[in-house]
């Protein structure tokens, strides 16, 4: 077990959701932004934070359509 294992470095977590880093790091600096840590001169994001702050971000359109 290693202390990064709910954590993955920014570059990466960027490519795999297919989003660009300057995204990741406006994310990051949203209030209560996406969750990150600094450790070994490396931006890391924690993964199960990150699936939670987006759970927090869905909308559900609660508008009538027209009929």
């Amino acid at each position: 077990m290693s202390l990064l294992d709910d954590y993955q470095p920014q570059a990466e977590f960027a490519k795999e959701h297919n989003v660009a880093e300057r995204t990741v790091n406006r994310y990051r600096n949203l209030p209560n932004g996406l969750p990150w840590m600094y450790f070994g001169g490396k931006v890391y994001i924690h993964i199960p934070g990150a699936k939670e702050w987006l759970q927090r971000r869905v909308r559900i359109n609660r508008t009538r359509g027209r009929d």
